[in-house]
């Protein structure tokens, strides 16, 4: 099978809000589709994730928990994370989905080692797994999402900071058994001018949608 590639489709979509409180941001380009080859790349910047049945501008996730636990009834509430990425291989049918928030702090805070360990020597033991950032986004978007076409959770969900410091990658999946089977690790990352480009090419081989060389 042959494939070619196409043009970048940007566009900008209008959610309905979930809670009418609040507005979403429609002023700005929201979605981008890219095609090259078999792959297929959709970014979504700021989708919502509806607790009930909507599913709009092709996000398909849905949270599953209710806005309050102590309250009876199907109360829906809805997450907003900054990003979400989804990867299509259309030769393999194989399709991925990883959701990405931004936090502007340091790599070190989201994580909030025990015992105060720099990121550079960090262990997966040191990752405070009660009270962190990195933890309540792996909960909220590892645990509490689904996808309604695949009846899965998300593949990932990482952190992405962008204060000062510098550029580097902290995923937590790194065993000889879950590199072989090709799992998606969560994790977290820091973005600084300079060492971004090098960060994001490793993100995007670690979810499967390698930039050409």
């Amino acid at each position: 099978m042959q494939y070619s590639d196409e043009a970048i489709a940007v566009g900008c979509y209008s959610y309905p809000p979930a809670d009418p409180r609040y507005q979403n941001e429609w002023n700005v380009a929201n979605t981008y589709r890219l095609v090259s080859g078999p792959m297929r790349v959709t970014l979504w910047f700021q989708p919502v994730i509806y607790g009930d049945a909507r599913e709009e501008n092709g996000v398909s996730l849905h949270r599953v928990s209710p806005s309050s636990v102590f309250l009876c009834g199907r109360w829906n509430s809805a997450y907003t994370p900054d990003y979400l990425l989804e990867i299509e291989n259309a030769a393999t049918c194989e399709r991925r989905v990883i959701v990405i928030d931004a936090k502007f702090c340091e790599l070190e805070k989201v994580v909030r080692t025990q015992g105060g360990c720099s990121a550079d020597r960090l262990r997966v033991d040191d990752v405070d797994w009660l009270g962190s950032e990195l933890s309540r986004c792996m909960r909220r978007y590892g645990c509490d999402v689904v996808n309604a076409r695949s009846g899965r959770r998300p593949d990932a969900a990482w952190l992405i900071c962008g204060n000062v410091g510098s550029s580097r990658m902290m995923p937590l999946a790194q065993s000889g058994w879950s590199e072989g089977v090709g799992l998606i690790p969560s994790g977290a990352c820091s973005l600084v001018p300079g060492g971004a480009r090098i960060v994001i090419d490793d993100l995007l081989d670690l979810w499967g949608a390698p930039l050409p060389r």
